[in-house]
This record gives C-alpha cells, sequence and structure tokens, in this order.
C-alpha cells in the first residue's frame, strides 16, 4: 500500500478487477484513553497493474465497518470512530460513475466490528461491538438487512451467538459467518454458523 494508506480494519468491496477499501484505523493503543487513529481514506487496487489509487476520502471517519459492492455502488456501513463504544448508524454509498459520495437511509442500530455479506442486491450485517446494553459483553446480536434497491432496512432473526470482529461471505444464498469474539476486545469462539435468508 502506498505510504501514509497503511491501515487496517477498513470496509472492503470489490468490482470488477478491482479491490476498494474504505475508512479504517492507523493506530491502536490499547488501554483507557489509548489512541485510536481513525481514518475517512479510501483507496482502490488494480490486481491486473498491481497499482493502487487514492479516491475521495469518506465524508466521515470510520473503522470497524462494513462493506460491499452492489452495480455501480459501494456500500459503507456503521463503524466506529475513534472508540470501541464511539459507534455509527450512517450508510455512505460510493457511485463510481460520478465519483461521489452520498448518504443513505441509516442503520436501525449503531455498531461498530460487524459482518456484512451480500446476496442479490440486499447487504446482510451480523453482531458487532460497542452494545451498552447490561449483560450484554458489549456485543450486539443484531442482524438487519439493507435492501439497495429501495434504500430500506429491516431488522431480521438476531444471530445465536452474539459476536463481533468476524466476517461473512455468501455462497449462493447461504452466509457463512466463522468465529469473531463474544466479549468487546476479545473472547473469541470456533462458532461457524450458516444464515440462509430465504428461510426468515
Amino acid at each position: 500500500m502506498p505510504e501514509g494508506t497503511e491501515r487496517g480494519s477498513a470496509a472492503i468491496g470489490v468490482r470488477g478487477m478491482k479491490i476498494y477499501l474504505a475508512g479504517g484505523m492507523r493506530t491502536l493503543t490499547p488501554g483507557s484513553g489509548g489512541l485510536q487513529d481513525t481514518v475517512d481514506t479510501v483507496s482502490s487496487y488494480d490486481v491486473v497493474t498491481g497499482r493502487w489509487e487514492t479516491l475521495p476520502s469518506l465524508p466521515q471517519a470510520r473503522d470497524h465497518v462494513g462493506g460491499a459492492v452492489v452495480g455501480n455502488t459501494f456500500y459503507v456501513l456503521g463503524g466506529r470512530d475513534r472508540g470501541q463504544v464511539n459507534v455509527r448508524d450512517t450508510v455512505y454509498a460510493f457511485d463510481f460513475r460520478d465519483r461521489r459520495w452520498t448518504e443513505r437511509a441509516p442503520m436501525p442500530t449503531a455498531r461498530g466490528g460487524i459482518a456484512s455479506a451480500l446476496v442479490g442486491t440486499t447487504i446482510y450485517t451480523f453482531g458487532g461491538e460497542g452494545n451498552p446494553a447490561e449483560g450484554s459483553n458489549s456485543v450486539f446480536a443484531e442482524n438487519e438487512a439493507y435492501d439497495t434497491t429501495r434504500d430500506r432496512w429491516q431488522r431480521l432473526t438476531p444471530m445465536a451467538v452474539p459476536r463481533h470482529g468476524t466476517a461473512a461471505v455468501a455462497v449462493g444464498s447461504t452466509i457463512d459467518i466463522p468465529g469473531g469474539g463474544t466479549a468487546g476486545g476479545g473472547s473469541p469462539v470456533d462458532v461457524n454458523d450458516a444464515y440462509r435468508p430465504w428461510r426468515r
């Protein structure tokens, strides 16, 4: 990655032969008051030419955020800004044609550290961190779907095992969600869930 754009915990998406990254974190100092340097950087990597390109920045910095590409649009969902409890419900959409960001309908539940996967034109978001509810261990069980064609959200059956810091991938119409943590900042587990949207 070009100097100055190195980071982790970015949203990721794929379009054609390019990989897109939005936001992320450059610095994480553990402990109370530790620095968490969230960025608004957006980059693309061409897997054929091996070249990086810097794109227009996010409207606001985000890390531990969900992402997906649907047609000509890169969606960046939720995430956090400089801290595990500073979770956001924003949905930003980047149009590849005019290279501009717009804001879409917000998530029902603000959360960071989510897993996201695309089935058709719907983006599914699972779990996350920053839950203030007593007994939650700071982790969400939420499963919410975003219909990109209607700009609408729907709450679905929560996760059987609430987790954060995992990933989700769709194979056909089934979404697999392996691993993750069951408490804020850690507690990794070997759970591997499969979610089938057509069995709501």
